[in-house]
Formats: structure tokens, C-alpha cells, sequence
């Protein structure tokens, strides 16, 4: 039985993570290290005990010389990794590629959101457009380093645009239900400051895309509905349930010595941080799309012209959706590099921030330009999507998008500074992202004229369809004759050890 474009779809999302991060494992020995070891030292913990006595461990000896469960609980997803303990028990993994199956669920939650975007502006170039994104994803996460940053605090933006959009076409209140629901399912698995970065960006979508009097008498008047009365009651239980959280943390000795006994931080740890040249890595990892520890912006280098593209359409511009999706993010970056700032500007600025509700309890602000990614990646998508029509028209302009491209890659080259200790990796990843783009671009273009029995749209879908499952077959063969290849030995060497 044939399988349907939403089959497809989901397939695509479940599966490419966890592809490629076995590959990435098995292959290019690409191990957890920093805050991703951390978190499967205790994954590791749990688990071990779990499959050995069949219960949960209140007790985690092995994180920061012993603390209780209850820290793991409030501070990271536990609950949502505790099914797939619970999986892994029945299936009778070990718990390195359990943990890598819970890192590639994340990926897919994510990407769920995003199709659900997709499906939404652009339906007809929708599995193309998930292929790509799903790439960018997949290689632009450096995860085994640090997922936190790197996906968990953004995971839920994409189902937030999505409603939101919903609601400003219909608005049914029902959509601004959802996103409470999410928001708060978020807080209560993952107790996190960068929640209140996420409450602000959430609050300036609502009121730039939906707001006027209109919307605000018809959400008050739904309330006259009892059903959406009822609606109320899991966000009072959701709430309760990170106000449980709340009084659970503050039982516990804080011994960072940059916040004071309540979390709060004080102003001048708000604006520190950042040092060690962290502002150029944003920077390489946009341009040159070097994959360094974490907080990467990379996007790859069609991703950029992509985006360039978008830019050169007035269309696009003019686009409500697109112009919030660059507001925000422009916004974000900008912020993030407060902790780099002159003194005085970062004094003025930093001031007027920290003295916003709830912010005196943020940290890494250098790591705020994190939520503007998905941001744009939804904005490289319309380029995609503008210049996939263009072609099926056989009437598309990149002469300009190119050049500036290429001034805009010349221009990052000389001029930005470049770490003594990572200089040769910066370049040659900048070059070689460079000319795999330019010779995949100019083939396709060459492969366009070339065609003239299909239409464009159908042939480049077949065309890059057919790269992308060679690709992923190619490397899930290779990772998994490595996988049996290592369990062999394994037993092999067993063996041997065997006392007669």
C-alpha cells in the first residue's frame, strides 16, 4: 500500500534523528561530553537502577556527590525520559543508544511543530521543504554537547506560531488554550529561567499578529461559553503544579554563589558572561557553519542564500508572519550580545532588562539568539518556497541573491576575526560548505534547463527526494554493520575472558 504524504512526512521526522545520531556515534565517534554527559550520567543512573531492581532510585549518587530525584524532576524532562526507560527495559537496550533515542524524540517534537508550519504556509512544497529543514536540524544541533540551549528551550516555538496563526484567522480561543497548555506542560517538566524569555517572545507574537479590539472582545466573550470556562481548569492545575515545583527547588541549598537565596541574580552576573570570544562562534557558526560546543546559528550555506533570496522579494516582506519571524529574531541576537556591549550602553540596556518582571532570574544571555533559530529557519523556508515557484514559472532572478551571497561570505571572511585555536577548522568548514552549495545550485539550475518533459516542482522533488533517501540509507547501513561489527567483538572478547 502506497504511502501517503502525511505518512511520509512522519516517517521522515521519526526516523532522520535517529539516523543520524547513531551515525554520528557509531561512525564518527561522536560521544556525549559537557551538559549532554551530565544529563546521561543521571539517565544512565536512573536507568541502571531501574533495570536492575525495577524501581526508581529517590537517591542519585553519582551527580555532584549525591542528590535527591526531586532536582532531576523540576530541572530537566525526567518524566518524558522515564517511558523511554520504561521502552528501553522492555527492549532490553543499554543506556547509551536509549539516551540517543531520547535526544532524536526531541528532534521529532520539534520537527512536528515545524510541519505543522509548513503544511500550513507552504502546502505545496511541503515534503521538500520538511527534507530540508529536517537536514539543518539534524547537522546544525551539535546535541552530544548541549541540548538544553541547543533545542529544549525553543522545542514548543513552532506549535506557538502555529496557533497563533490559527487563531488570527479564526479566532476560536481554543488555539490560545493550546498554546497555554504546551507553555506550562513545558515549565512543569523543565523548570527553567529561559521560560520567561519564552513567556516575552510568546506575548509580542500574540499582540504583533492578533491583537486589536476585536480579538480582545471576542476572547472575553467566549468565556460567556462554559465550556471554555472548563478549558481553565488544567491551566490551574499545570499552574499549581509548577508552583509545587517552586517549593520543592527552594528546599534545596543553592551553592552558586552568583545567586542569591531566592534565585535571583544579582545585575552584575545578569550582564556578564560571554567572554572567551563567544560573539564571534555565533558568527563562524552562521557563516562558516563551524560546529563548535554549543549555541551554533548554523543554517548551512544554502540555508543563507536562502534567506539572502528572501530578503530580495518584496512579497516576502511585506509578509506579517515574515516580518514578525525577523523582528524577533533580530531582536534576540542583537540582545544576545549585551554581555559584550561598551559599559555604558550594556549599564542602559542591561538596566531596563533586568528590572522586567521575572528577569532578574536570567542567566547566559549570550545564549538568548537560541530562540531566534527556529525563527530563521521558518524565514529561510519562504526563501526556499518563494524560489521553488519561481522555478515551476520558469521565471526566477538570483543573480542578485547570488552576488550578495557572495560579497556577504567574501565580506565575513576578511573582515571577521578568527580564533587562533580553531582558525584552520573555521576555514576549511567555510569552504567547504561554500563550494558544495555553489556546485549543487549551479546543477540544479544546469538539470532545470535540461528538463523539459516534467514540471520543475516534481522533478526537483524526485531529484533531491531521491539524494536524501540514498543518503540515509547509505549511512543506516554503514552505522548499522558498524553497530554488529562492535557487538561481535564484544561477544568475541566475552568469550575469551571466559574462565574454564
Amino acid at each position: 500500500m502506497e504511502l501517503t504524504l502525511k505518512n511520509k512526512s512522519s516517517l521522515i521526522i521519526l526516523f532522520t534523528p535517529l539516523i543520524f545520531l547513531f551515525f554520528f556515534t557509531y561512525i564518527l565517534k561522536n560521544y556525549y561530553y559537557h551538559d549532554t554527559l551530565v544529563s546521561y550520567e543521571w539517565f544512565k543512573y536512573i536507568y541502571d537502577f531501574y533495570y536492575t531492581f525495577g524501581e526508581i532510585p529517590l537517591w542519585i549518587d553519582s551527580y555532584d556527590g549525591g542528590i535527591r530525584i526531586s532536582y532531576l524532576v523540576i530541572l530537566f524532562p525526567a518524566e518524558l525520559s522515564s517511558v523511554i526507560m520504561v521502552l528501553g527495559k522492555f527492549l532490553n537496550i543499554s543506556a547509551y543508544p536509549l539516551f540517543l533515542i531520547y535526544l532524536s524524540l526531541l528532534h521529532s517534537i520539534f520537527l512536528f511543530g515545524l510541519k505543522k508550519i509548513i503544511s500550513i504556509f507552504f502546502p505545496e512544497n511541503k515534503i521538500f521543504l520538511l527534507l530540508f529543514a529536517t537536514m539543518i536540524q539534524c547537522i546544525g544541533i551539535n546535541i552530544f554537547n548541549e541540548y538544553i540551549f541547543s533545542l529544549l528551550i525553543y522545542i514548543f516555538l513552532p506549535y506557538y506560531i502555529y496557533y497563533l496563526f490559527k487563531f488570527s484567522q479564526n479566532y476560536k480561543v481554543q488555539e490560545l488554550f493550546k498554546i497555554t497548555y504546551l507553555s506550562l506542560i513545558k515549565f512543569f517538566l523543565f523548570f527553567h529561567y529561559t521560560f520567561f524569555i519564552e513567556l516575552y517572545v510568546l506575548l509580542f507574537l500574540f499582540f504583533y499578529l492578533c491583537f486589536d479590539r476585536k480579538v480582545m472582545l471576542n476572547i472575553f466573550n467566549s468565556f460567556k461559553n462554559f465550556k471554555n470556562v472548563l478549558r481553565i481548569l488544567p491551566i490551574l492545575i499545570l499552574f499549581l503544579l509548577s508552583l509545587l515545583n517552586l517549593k520543592v527547588f527552594n528546599t534545596f541549598h543553592l551553592v552558586d554563589t552568583d545567586r542569591m537565596t531566592d534565585g535571583i541574580r544579582s545585575f552584575q552576573t545578569f550582564i556578564g558572561g560571554g567572554g572567551g570570544e563567544l560573539e564571534y562562534f555565533k558568527i563562524h557558526s552562521f557563516f562558516s557553519n563551524f560546529l563548535w560546543g554549543e549555541s551554533n546559528l548554523i543554517i548551512t550555506s544554502a540555508g543563507l542564500f536562502f534567506l539572502i533570496y528572501a530578503f530580495c522579494q518584496k512579497k516576502l516582506i511585506q509578509n506579517n508572519i515574515f516580518k514578525t519571524c525577523l523582528i524577533i529574531s533580530l531582536s534576540l541576537i542583537l540582545l544576545s550580545y549585551l554581555p559584550n556591549y561598551p559599559l555604558i550602553l550594556k549599564n542602559f540596556v542591561g538596566k531596563i532588562l533586568y528590572n522586567l518582571p521575572f528577569m532578574k532570574y536570567q542567566f547566559h544571555l549570550f545564549y538568548l539568539h537560541m530562540f531566534a533559530k527556529p525563527l530563521i529557519l521558518l524565514m529561510l523556508l519562504f526563501g526556499l518556497n518563494y524560489l521553488l515557484n519561481a522555478f515551476e514559472t520558469k521565471i526566477y532572478k538570483v543573480k542578485n541573491s547570488l552576488f550578495i551571497f557572495l560579497i556577504v561570505n567574501f565580506s565575513y571572511f576578511i573582515l571577521i576575526h578568527k580564533p587562533n585555536f580553531y582558525k584552520k577548522e573555521i576555514i576549511i568548514s567555510f569552504i567547504i560548505s561554500i563550494i558544495f552549495f555553489l556546485f549543487i545550485f549551479f546543477t540544479t539550475l544546469i538539470l532545470i534547463k535540461v528538463n523539459k518533459k516534467n514540471p520543475v516542482r516534481k522533478f526537483l522533488f524526485l531529484y533531491f527526494s531521491f539524494q536524501y533517501s540514498l543518503l540515509l540509507f547509505i549511512i543506516f547501513l554503514i552505522t548499522l554493520f558498524q553497530m554488529i561489527l562492535v557487538t561481535l567483538k564484544k561477544k568475541f572478547l566475552n568469550f575469551q575472558n571466559l574462565e574454564v
